[in-house]
């Protein structure tokens, strides 16, 4: 990764080079030129009530880079590494995730596309491709990702995640969200799989300062529905979520930032479960 950023850096450094020596210097001001705009790694664990007899369940680690090329495109590139992890044996099955980003942006939305890439020690490998979509428009915002996943050993599936609409008021504001997947066609490979859930989510500020921010999301998942092999699972769990998240800005350039989100739900057809999910990370704004 950090042969990566330098060569971003240089890549950065060259183009301008090249700007100066073609370009008349009144024009080199107004050139576009790819530059590095940030970078910065995280850290993140999750666990949830499968996990047992010490098993903490999944962490990983991850590098991030942003770029922008002029006003109209920026990019990002994240690299992620993963273990299943144990208090008693150490790390299990490992994972590994790679994603290639680019924007288009316009004044009041953009579009982009996400290239995602896949790997997992126990699981197959696959391939996600993303259309992308977000807007804002005064106090209503939104975004959509809606994928194709190519898996290597299973079959292929569409994937949608997306808050349609989110109305602000301050640093208030309610969305709704909603997420699924559905299997390409029948198949012999693997299971024929649809689920959605869908969920309302309302957000709060904590606190804030000059230098810190804590905020609050709340989510109800009032509805999931889930088809395997023919097979209807559908039940309203009303699932409840809480994310507390953390910003810190160190200086005008470096910030720290870190949530918590913990799941408790009620099955229909089962026990209490529960998922948590933890993140600490930085970042380093040029």
């Amino acid at each position: 990764m950090k042969k990566l950023v330098v060569f971003l850096g240089a890549l950065s450094l060259v183009s301008s080079a090249y700007a100066k020596e073609i370009m008349p210097v009144a024009e080199v001001a107004a050139a576009p030129m790819l530059k590095v705009d940030s970078i910065g790694q995280y850290i993140e664990v999750d666990n949830d009530s499968g996990s047992s007899d010490g098993n903490i369940g999944h962490m990983m680690f991850a590098q991030q880079v942003g770029l922008s090329y002029g006003d109209d495109w920026t990019f990002g590139l994240m690299a992620r590494k993963g273990w299943d992890t144990d208090t008693s044996d150490g790390f299990g099955d490992t994972s590994s995730r790679i994603d290639l980003d680019a924007w288009r942006n316009y004044d009041n939305y953009s579009l982009g596309f996400r290239w995602r890439q896949e790997t997992n020690s126990k699981d197959a490998d696959s391939d996600r491709y993303y259309l992308r979509g977000k807007y804002h428009y005064g106090d209503f915002s939104g975004w959509a990702d809606l994928a194709y996943q190519a898996d290597e050993e299973s079959a292929d599936n569409f994937y949608l995640e997306a808050i349609p609409v989110k109305y602000s008021y301050g640093q208030f504001g309610i969305g709704y969200y909603l997420e699924g997947r559905d299997t390409v066609g029948s198949t012999s490979v693997g299971e024929e799989e649809s689920w959605s859930k869908h969920q309302v989510r309302l957000y709060a500020p904590v606190y804030s300062n000059d230098k810190l921010a804590l905020n609050l999301e709340y989510r109800y998942q009032f509805y999931e529905d889930k088809d395997i092999d023919g097979e209807d699972w559908d039940n309203e769990n009303n699932a409840h979520i809480v994310v507390l998240s953390v910003d810190y800005a160190v200086s005008e350039n470096l910030s720290l930032n870190s949530y918590y989100e913990y799941d408790f739900n009620k099955y229909d057809e089962t026990d209490d479960d529960y998922y948590g999910e933890f993140l600490i990370g930085w970042n380093y704004q040029f």
